[in-house]
């Protein structure tokens, strides 16, 4: 895999990811504001309630809004990740029908809460703060992909090199050759020779013969 292939690649799981974005996280700045809103508004709507109605018994509708509003976050949140891993795991599952001949697998993996912790903790790895659930696809390369890279990168004596083994400046593998090999030849015992040239054939004495007069 070289570098316009890795790019294309990535460029595919990038166009998926605009398309089907995963569910932001909490501690965005975007999730707290939606939150902030939608209590503001509940509250709000309850005191106007309370103010004209006259009725102090609205009260009790603080908490079944709020549990109305978790339970509607939590099954948008899970529709978004849903369709996110669903959409991944598809472009996955085609990337890996023509790449694992290669020896390449990607697959979709979730970071775990340890690594997002060593990763923030790290001075060298500073990035910003994470304003969604941390994904990362995994590039496997298995023996395949090793032995194939193996006899692209090794001189072929006798062979022209410079036409056949670069293609618009990536390597390529070299022709295939069939080693043909002598079918294996048997020795027949003098024996063996003598009774199949003999044409004298005893049959035996119990033989039925039609054309035979009684």
């Amino acid at each position: 895999m070289n570098r316009q292939e890795f790019a294309s690649t990535m460029n595919s799981f990038n166009n998926v990811v605009q398309n089907h974005p995963p569910p932001p996280s909490f501690s965005s700045g975007r999730a707290a504001f939606l939150i902030l809103c939608l209590s503001a508004s509940i509250l709000c709507a309850i005191i106007l309630g309370i103010h004209y109605t006259r009725h102090i018994a609205m009260l009790l509708a603080v908490p079944s809004s709020f549990l109305a509003l978790s339970i509607i976050l939590i099954a948008w949140r899970r529709r978004l990740m849903l369709q996110f891993e669903a959409a991944i795991l598809h472009l996955c599952s085609c990337m890996n029908a023509t790449e694992n001949v290669r020896g390449i697998n990607f697959r979709l993996a979730k970071v775990s809460p340890d690594h997002q912790n060593l990763a923030s903790s790290t001075p060298t790895l500073r990035s910003s703060p994470v304003t969604s659930s941390v994904y990362s696809i995994v590039v496997e390369f298995d023996d395949r992909y090793n032995l194939l890279h193996h006899f692209a990168a090794s001189p072929n004596s006798g062979q022209q090199t410079s036409l056949s083994t670069r293609i618009h400046g990536a390597n390529t593998l070299p022709p295939y050759r069939s080693s043909l090999i002598e079918p294996p030849t048997y020795r027949q015992s003098q024996q063996q020779l003598q009774s199949q040239s003999n044409n004298d054939v005893q049959f035996p004495s119990n033989t039925y013969h039609p054309n035979e007069k009684t």
